[in-house]
């Protein structure tokens, strides 16, 4: 499963084979993980872009969208033992730091935007032009495929 990718809601095979990722205290292999493709990572950006535009998100609330960030963090909650373990045998640091700062800062860095869902207000800028009409628009950028610093 490690060497498949989650695209559309279904298990695929990846496309551009595999890599293993390293125990750092061991040296010993843990898994080998999925690479994605060119058209791996398109048809990711297609579903998610499909995804974002359907009714079932699109159509919610903020205060509901709010609710469903709430709702992870308290899973990550929930696991916080099991997903230090696996930080600290992926990374390599300590379980402490895995306890204290990467999983509880995961479910905190969720439980800090979720509030700000409900918190968004419009501003706009004054312009030195009278009787001109000017104004601040904000919105999202959308979908993207990024590649992130994981340290």
């Amino acid at each position: 499963m490690a060497t498949r990718l989650f695209i559309d809601g279904q298990w695929t095979t990846a496309g551009g084979g595999s890599l293993p990722t390293y125990d750092p205290a061991t040296g010993q292999v843990i898994e080998d993980v999925g690479t994605a493709s060119a058209a791996d990572v398109d048809a990711a950006v297609g579903a998610a872009r499909k995804a974002l535009n359907d009714p079932a998100w699109a159509g919610l609330l903020p205060v509901q969208r709010a609710a469903l960030l709430f709702k992870l963090a308290s899973l990550v909650d929930a696991h916080h033992e099991e997903l230090a373990a696996l930080e600290t045998r992926d990374q390599g640091q300590p379980i402490g730091i895995s306890r204290q700062v990467s999983v509880t800062g995961a479910a905190e860095h969720l439980r800090y935007f979720a509030g700000w869902v409900t918190k968004i207000q419009g501003t706009t800028n004054p312009v030195s032009y009278p009787d001109t009409l000017h104004y601040t628009r904000r919105e999202p950028v959308g979908v993207n495929a990024l590649i992130t610093p994981w340290n």
